[in-house]
């Protein structure tokens, strides 16, 4: 049935065949793509309608060519657009694929392994879909990715750790999927790493040390899993933190004395974990930004430090 959907729209909707895609135009290759990826979905909201033979294929609503390169796809940005169906595998011969946005729609199936080949890619962002399977290990290809973009879908299986090869990605969310298995070490090789979120899945195991080798990271999102173990220490050598979630696991033992001198941090959570010990006296002497500050749920003893003053910007704890 797919199959006589992609013939019918290769010919009718857009009929001109191979020879008038010459001269710098859209190649037959990449036609094929678009079209390949148009009868694979349902457009309830009309949103593809200038897909069409009266239109060229640039002017295609979600298209975007090289300025200085005519005829080559650079961007699909199909975003929220209501689209139903699947992922076409044909995708992966828009060799010249910058961005690839198909996120907030009503996709199935599993992402194709052969997206992986696109090279080029910089934004590959399959958020709030249907998906199911695992992440293709073949993403490893995509070796230019800056944001990989996953999250709200039903993926499930380990996160690859072909995924740390990616050592230009600044943007990492995988959460609120049903990922499993241990948070890979080989994330910590992400060197160019901003954003690292894998909140609201079943990962378990401890926290990778390795992740405190990340210099850039500003954000880490590990909330609502099922990791224990202590915290690393390492963590605290993340100067540039703003926010550190790590609430509702099973995470035991104290929280490293490096944390408390991370002046960056923004928004702190550790409740609802099994954390013990005491506060240190001088803990928010470093942390003039601190604003959000959530503990609660843990085994800790004590009172809370007079240093805690010091947090001039705490609205909330």
């Amino acid at each position: 049935m797919a199959s006589v959907m992609f013939l019918f729209f290769t010919l009718f909707l857009y009929p001109y065949g191979a020879a008038s895609l010459a001269n710098g135009d859209v190649t037959a290759v990449q036609m094929h793509a678009l079209l390949s990826l148009r009868g694979m979905v349902s457009d309830p909201f009309g949103s593809l309608l200038s897909w069409n033979s009266s239109n060229h294929p640039c002017k295609w609503r979600g298209v975007g060519c090289s300025r200085k390169h005519a005829g080559r796809i650079v961007e699909l940005n199909l975003n929220s657009l209501g689209l139903i169906g699947g992922i076409s595998p044909l995708l992966a011969n828009l060799s010249y694929l910058r961005v690839l946005d198909l996120g907030e729609n009503q996709l199935r199936g599993h992402i194709p392994s052969d997206l992986g080949h696109l090279r080029r890619l910089r934004v590959l962002n399959l958020t709030m879909n249907s998906l199911q399977g695992s992440i293709p290990t073949s993403l490893r290809g995509c070796t230019q990715l800056t944001k990989l973009i996953l999250a709200r879908n039903q993926l499930h299986g380990e996160i690859p750790g072909e995924l740390g090869a990616l050592r230009n990605l600044a943007i990492l969310k995988l959460q609120t999927n049903a990922l499993s298995g241990k948070i890979p070490s080989s994330l910590g090789n992400m060197s160019s790493l901003l954003i690292l979120s894998l909140s609201n899945n079943s990962l378990s195991g401890m926290i990778p040390a390795s992740l405190g080798n990340l210099p850039n990271l500003t954000q880490i999102f590990l909330s609502q899993d099922r990791l224990s173990g202590a915290i690393p220490s390492s963590l605290g050598r993340l100067s540039n933190l703003v926010s550190l979630d790590l609430e509702v696991n099973s995470l035991t033992g104290t929280i490293p004395s490096p944390i408390w001198n991370i002046s960056s941090l923004v928004g702190f959570s550790v409740r609802d974990n099994k954390l013990t010990g005491t506060i240190p006296p001088n803990a928010f002497n470093d942390l003039p930004l601190l604003e959000l500050l959530f503990m609660g749920n843990n085994k800790f003893h004590g009172e809370l430090p007079s240093s805690l003053t010091n947090a001039t910007s705490l609205c909330s704890i």
